[in-house]
């Protein structure tokens, strides 16, 4: 096992679901990268839990050249499958590998304020300015979250809707699930178009980055413009590599640190 050059620091293991759009995965390793320059005296190591490279083993091992501990940073929405099991089980595993300490587990994202702020800006960055002039009573917002067999997630991503109606005001705000969860996006799409007739319908996948499902949504929105001409689709960005979402993860890291010192 190759020398550890400090022992007093606890290592950053910042994970990501993992995606094989290249696009996805650049979005993500700039995140990491942002954060990263937002923690100078940390290391920090970027992995994905799937799907790409470098895997949680990999990123692991690099940690365990410079530390004995790591803190595990899942970048995931909600609390489900992924963040419950497949991280913490996949982190221990290569932790025991290569003789770390695990201390822990950050919390997914779930309602973070500045996270429903950048899902608001997004919202703006889909409009046009003769999409402003339509009247909020003539607006839908789709929210459509990835799914799970979880149902506190399931609620969690129910509850974002509401919170993103509160502060982007639109007639109609429905959510739909892309696995699992009912209703599917083809559902509430059909909804929308047989059964109410705001003119203005804007999709947004409540996604942080590009990738296979991004483009489903997408193409989905083209079919249904086309289908309808009468009405306006529009649909958000994924919410990317943003800065203050990168400030926000730092605080958390630092607040999550603050209190195992604490307690050791």
């Amino acid at each position: 096992m190759p020398h550890k050059e400090t022992t007093d620091t606890t290592g950053i293991l910042f994970v990501g679901h993992g995606t094989r759009n290249r696009i996805g995965q650049k979005q993500f390793l700039d995140l990491a990268q942002a954060v990263s320059g937002k923690l100078p005296h940390l290391r920090l190591e970027p992995a994905f839990l799937e799907l790409a490279e470098p895997s949680i083993e990999d990123a692991v091992a690099a940690l365990a050249t410079q530390t004995e501990q790591i803190l595990t940073v899942p970048l995931l929405l909600f609390s489900a499958g992924h963040a419950k099991e497949d991280i913490p089980s996949a982190v221990a595993q290569a932790c025991e590998k290569h003789s770390l300490r695990c201390v822990g587990q950050t919390e997914p994202l779930q309602h973070l304020p500045p996270l429903l702020q950048l899902a608001s800006h997004r919202y703006r960055q889909s409009l046009t300015a003769t999409d402003l002039q339509i009247p909020i009573e003539r607006r839908a917002l789709l929210m459509l979250g990835r799914g799970s067999s979880d149902l506190q997630a399931t609620r969690a991503m129910r509850s974002l809707t509401l919170l993103r109606r509160n502060t982007d005001p639109v007639r109609y705000a429905g959510t739909a699930f892309f696995a699992v969860a009912k209703p599917n996006p083809k559902q509430l799409f059909e909804y929308l178009t047989q059964k109410r007739d705001e003119e203005l319908i804007v999709v947004q996948p409540h996604l942080l980055f590009d990738g296979m499902l991004w483009q489903e949504a997408a193409e989905m929105v083209q079919v249904y413009q086309g289908q309808t001409p009468q009405r306006t689709w529009r649909i958000t960005p994924p919410l990317g590599a943003d800065l203050a979402l990168a400030e926000a993860i730092s605080e958390i890291i630092i607040t999550r640190l603050q209190t195992l010192h604490s307690l050791s």
